[in-house]
């Protein structure tokens, strides 16, 4: 998935002890720069490196001096200053956060000119501080801005959403900070500040899109090259597919990779989805031209004996994961498996320190989508011409069942504000009344 650099090979020692600890099975290749304190020796061995992967260099303040290199290589390289005179200074953990945080920098690079551009080395970034745990998400649909417009009470062009921390959300707007918005968990979200109260741009995708190609390009060739090593070891690929966004990426890199053929889907129903997300799964199985399974989970049935699912006791999890794999064993019958997911970094801790590929259960997982970000996965979609999920286009950060704990108050904001809230309630009435009793939601 990525190379480290280092000058030395104490600065090596000192990063594959994290690596042994933080980041096990992730077969992360750590070089040096042979002890050299020289540019040129520094800028020959990064050209040397190839393009299809992320490059992360570790700077001790010794070394700051080539941080001014980063503007002259790919995006794929990213430097990262330690705060300690040598990397090898730095405590295990500090060493791990900061590649955390350097994969950070290459996934959250923003900036503005005559539309949203995402690379890193630009000026102009959006973001000082970037966090693992942040993501961009454009609100660039028509419902969606109706709804920023209706919590916020001012018009916007060409959102861009960027996920922070304690339901803190920024909103920018033809590059501009215009709107700080919260979204708790309970209760209703809230406008906190208006930052600028007009903007102006022309909003152009396709412009959009090609400026932003080559960081697509990369991200595919990265996926690819992922998916690829796996060639000549499994008999049949099988992908999740959710309805949304990141497993829909993931079903086409697979269709591109293994070749229509040789992919088969599968879609879980838990008796909760909104029903938007079956019929997006069927569409675009249908369009890649694989086959979707259906298999079920007993989530509604356990929910009167359980009660709802909460962040404590997410119990509809399980339960979804035991479904989908007895169904990918009883699919495997001695055949070798390859199980590719739409895990991203920027979902959770959780899924950004599993490594992007692993063994589980007998078959292979495959997360080729480590390093993208939700913009990017947006921009996929709208360059591969595939439409997205209409909870997508209303505003919502994700899909799922309608009764998940994850939903925060702005997706039920969302909800009040358009047809879904009818078309489940006409599906599972006490269920919804009881999710939205939980969740302090009024609804007239």
């Amino acid at each position: 998935m990525f190379t480290v650099f280092v000058r030395g090979k104490k600065d090596r020692d000192a990063v594959l002890a994290a690596i042994k600890t933080f980041y096990p099975g992730w077969n992360i290749e750590v070089k040096t720069f042979k002890g050299s304190r020289e540019e040129e020796k520094v800028r020959y061995m990064l050209e040397a490196e190839k393009r299809d992967k992320l490059v992360v260099v570790l700077l001790g303040r010794e070394d700051y001096k080539f941080y001014e290199l980063r503007r002259d290589f790919e995006p794929n390289v990213v430097f990262y200053k330690l705060k300690y005179n040598k990397v090898r200074n730095a405590r295990t953990i500090v060493i791990a956060r900061a590649l955390e945080r350097a994969r950070a920098v290459f996934r959250l690079g923003a900036s503005w000119t005559d539309t949203y551009i995402f690379d890193h080395r630009l000026g102009g970034q959006l973001v000082g501080d970037k966090h693992p745990g942040m993501d961009f998400f454009f609100m660039n649909y028509d419902k969606a801005r109706e709804n920023l417009k209706k919590l916020t009470g001012v018009s916007f062009i060409f959102p861009l959403l960027l996920r922070g921390f304690s339901g803190e959300h920024e909103v920018f707007d033809c590059g501009k900070l215009k709107a700080v918005l919260l979204f708790p968990d309970f209760g209703d979200p809230r406008l906190v500040e208006i930052k600028e109260e007009s903007v102006t741009c022309n909003v152009d995708l396709d412009k959009m899109i090609r400026k932003n190609r080559y960081i697509l390009d990369f991200l595919v060739r990265d996926a690819s090259k992922l998916l690829s090593s796996v060639e000549g070891k499994v008999d049949e690929i099988i992908v999740p597919l959710s309805g949304g966004k990141d497993s829909s990426v993931a079903a086409i890199l697979a269709v591109d990779v293994y070749g229509k053929d040789r992919v088969k889907t599968v879609y879980v129903d838990t008796g909760v989805d909104f029903p938007e997300n079956r019929i997006y799964a069927e569409e675009l199985s249908r369009k890649l031209g694989i086959d979707l399974a259906v298999i079920r989970a007993p989530v509604k049935e356990n929910i009167g004996v359980r009660g709802l699912p909460t962040h404590e006791n997410r119990w509809c999890t399980a339960l979804k994961i035991q479904a989908l794999h007895n169904w990918i064993r009883e699919q495997a019958n001695s055949r070798k498996i390859a199980v590719v997911v739409g895990d991203r970094d920027a979902e959770s801790r959780t899924r950004s320190i599993r490594p992007p590929l692993r063994h589980e259960n007998g078959w292979v997982v495959l997360a080729p989508l480590k390093l993208w970000g939700t913009n990017h996965i947006q921009m996929f979609l709208w360059l591969r011409k595939i439409k997205i999920n209409p909870l997508y286009e209303a505003g919502f950060y994700r899909t799922g069942c309608f009764v998940c704990p994850s939903l925060r108050s702005w997706e039920l904001f969302v909800l009040k504000n358009s047809s879904f809230l009818e078309r489940i309630y006409k599906v599972e009435p006490e269920i919804t009344e009881m999710f939205l009793r939980h969740k302090e939601v009024k609804h007239s």
